[in-house]
């Protein structure tokens, strides 16, 4: 809803909690993205 503004304390709150799970989901992503095409090219490479 474009016109809609929750009270500041809440939204804060509310901020601070999604940022930190936000930044936790994109560790994890990385994380697998990155372990994930680590192992793609290690299978890749001729032995």
């Amino acid at each position: 809803m474009p016109g809609w503004i929750p009270e500041p304390t809440r939204l804060r709150d509310t901020r601070w909690t999604l940022s930190a799970r936000h930044v936790l989901v994109l560790a994890a992503v990385l994380l697998i993205g990155l372990g994930w095409a680590g192992c793609t090219v290690i299978r890749a490479r001729p032995s």
